[in-house]
């Protein structure tokens, strides 16, 4: 195949390119739908493709998915995609659409260009694909006669739509933490926005705007909108095949209309997201999902007694549900009255193991007997349970148990070391406590463990490992064992 399709930029706003402006410091992100509309006398035997996009591409024809990339690259090493249409075609009219998103700004999965003066400096598309002869003219494609092969290009022809759905508001560095903003691949959008159906044939585009070329304006460039040109490089073909996989479905889909309008005072979702931040965070942590030197300045966050705050969406201080609070969040109106910059809503009872967990994983279950201090809260009024919520709910609620289950698994630490505890492991933590002992039972019997600083005494019926801090973890026999630490 030879170089046909022209480089055209995400759909532009107001005003045109002005050769030698100089470069933002940070480009935004921009969002565009493309389609192209066209008529086959036949479906050729073969109708070989290219496309490539910066920075990435959703193609479909006749509403069906095609192809999505390129591949992650280098920019000037920037990567097409090659394939074959013709399983996507059928005589007589036929529509391409495609989505392409410029990410402006540096991503772990995406490396921006050196801008030039024309190209580089926000997104673009390059499509061509070869027809086969045809026994007429093809709008907006190259001309041809009923011998010559019909050239379908990305040209002035198509039309575009430059999409406000998405929102970058919420990327203020002032008001998120630095985990936040570019770093992590997350989009605020506005359904409302989007072009409904415009990938299928029946879609009527005639309110969109046309695309147009971009030319590069560097030495040897001729004028040219067709690749190779500068920051892209000559593009290389995809080395690697398509990824596939298996479609999955929900079984089931149910969806509202909203009544009114929406309501844009509740606040920013990216604000609202911090409010779940200590789960979040510790859930991160036990999937194994956040970097493991990240894991002191998680657990230290989410554990910051002077940061975390009580608060509900649904629970009232006569320690019942408030009727209010239920209303608003079925409206799904969410009112932060809290430092939303600084403060942290703490995980209820029933969530916290999830805590306790991520911060026995970090190696750190010597903090864990200062954070059972808080469930002393609910031995009072005669109660002797555990609550639902901090300030409300049920007065016994299992879920909340958390204490119990840790007391036993992490501060004197006898957890099994292999299936139905034919071998325990022995790891006390006491933390800021003088002492614990207790009994956990095993299908072979008892293991008494007590634990003080300076010594642990074990007595077992199976083999133990014991794992003490600033020692070895040590194999020992089934019995008593008296151990220094």
């Amino acid at each position: 195949m030879r170089r046909q399709g022209a480089f055209k930029p995400e759909p532009p706003p107001a005003g045109r390119f002005r050769p030698g402006r100089e470069a933002e410091p940070k480009r935004p992100e921009a969002r565009g739908f493309f389609r192209k509309t066209f008529h086959l006398a036949r479906v050729p035997e073969r109708a070989p493709a290219r496309i490539t996009a910066d920075s990435r591409y959703l193609l479909f024809v006749n509403g069906q998915e095609v192809y999505r990339g390129p591949i992650r690259s280098q920019p000037r090493r920037l990567t097409y995609d090659f394939f074959d249409l013709t399983p996507y075609l059928r005589p007589g009219e036929n529509t391409l659409a495609v989505y392409v998103v410029y990410y402006g700004t540096a991503r772990s999965f995406w490396q921006p260009a050196v801008a030039g003066s024309a190209l580089g400096r926000n997104g673009m598309l390059v499509f061509e694909a070869n027809l086969g002869p045809q026994a007429f003219e093809v709008s907006g494609t190259s001309k041809t006669s009923p011998s010559e092969d019909v050239w379908l290009v990305s040209d002035a022809s198509w039309k575009a739509l430059k999409s406000d759905a998405w929102s970058e508001d919420w990327k203020k560095a002032e008001e998120l933490p630095p985990m936040f903003g570019d770093a992590i691949p997350t989009e605020v959008v506005d359904a409302r926005w989007l072009p409904f159906g415009w990938e299928q044939p029946d879609f009527d585009d005639s309110a969109w705007g046309n695309t147009y070329l971009v030319s590069p304006a560097h030495p040897g460039s001729g004028g040219r909108a067709t690749p190779p040109a500068d920051p892209y490089g000559p593009l290389y073909p995809r080395p690697i095949g398509k990824l596939g996989g298996d479609l999955r479905l929900p079984v089931t889909v149910r969806g509202e209309y909203l009544a009114g309008t929406v309501d844009t005072s509740i606040g920013d979702p990216m604000l609202r997201l911090q409010t779940v931040i200590p789960i979040a965070g510790a859930a991160a942590i036990v999937s194994g999902l956040a970097p493991r030197e990240r894991w002191p300045r998680i657990i230290a966050t989410i554990t910051d007694p002077t940061r975390l705050v009580v608060r509900s969406w649904t629970g009232g201080e006569s320690g019942d549900y408030s009727i209010e609070k239920m209303q608003k969040q079925f409206m799904g109106i969410y009112e932060p009255d809290w430092d939303v910059e600084r403060e942290i809503v703490i995980g209820e009872p029933f969530i916290s193991y999830l805590v306790h967990d991520a911060v026995a994983e970090a190696g750190l279950a010597d903090k864990l007997p200062d954070l059972y201090r808080r469930w002393s809260q609910f031995l009072t009024g005669g109660y002797d349970t555990i609550g639902e919520c901090w300030g409300w709910g049920t007065h016994v609620h299992g879920w909340s148990c958390t204490p119990t289950k840790d007391m036993i698994f992490y501060t004197l630490g006898v957890t099994p070391a292999e299936p139905g505890y034919t071998t325990a492991r022995i790891a006390p933590r006491l933390g800021s406590l003088a002492w614990a002992e207790g009994k956990v039972p095993t299908p072979y019997g008892l293991i008494h463990v007590r634990a003080e600083p300076g010594c642990v005494v074990v007595d077992s019926p199976v083999p133990l490992i014991i794992d003490l801090p600033g020692q070895a973890p040590r194999r020992v026999p089934a019995g008593e064992h008296i151990i220094s630490t």
